[in-house]
């Protein structure tokens, strides 16, 4: 054990699993700090943060995982999600995108791309999204309530307002 930097990893899944989630970070970052090439530790450490909505901290940290390329898409997803959590969604479209391109059958990154498509009002594309995601996995009762939803508002008929 001369590098304890598994051992801390561990130690912050269990305190993340057990919702101790300033203790996970905590140990996460332990744990990348002792080893700075354990990329899967940066990833979670990246989730986790994503979690906590400390998305400034995440759009700093995630930088690091540009010096690996096997980590493209983790970099693309954290990034964006980030960003869609700070209200950023044209630069969160981006990324997603980017994302989808590498890997074009994540639910995450389907259903985030669906819900950034609606907040730029951009309907039909959200409902692309939502459908792939669905082809993906069916069993999604809140995205086919979401598809629901918004066809249900694309049908109706908008009363123009005069200003």
């Amino acid at each position: 054990l001369d590098n304890p930097y598994f051992f801390y990893y561990i130690l912050a899944s269990q305190f993340e699993n057990t919702g101790k989630l300033e203790s996970a970070e905590r140990y996460y970052e332990l744990a990348t700090k002792s080893n700075p090439n354990f990329w899967d530790g940066h990833v979670a450490l990246l989730n986790l943060l994503n979690k906590q909505k400390k998305y400034t901290k995440v759009l700093v940290e995630v930088e690091v995982l540009k010096k690996n390329n096997d980590k493209k898409f983790d970099y693309l997803f954290i990034k964006g999600l980030a960003l869609y959590g700070m209200k950023n969604y044209e630069k969160a479209l981006d990324h997603l995108l980017k994302a989808n391109e590498i890997y074009n059958s994540d639910i995450r990154v389907l259903n985030l791309l669906g819900f950034t498509l609606l907040n730029l009002n951009e309907f039909k594309e959200a409902l692309k999204a939502f459908d792939a995601s669905l082809n993906v996995n069916k069993k999604q009762p809140f995205i086919i309530r979401t598809v629901k939803e918004v066809k249900q508002k694309l049908d109706t008929p908008q009363i123009s307002k005069k200003k």
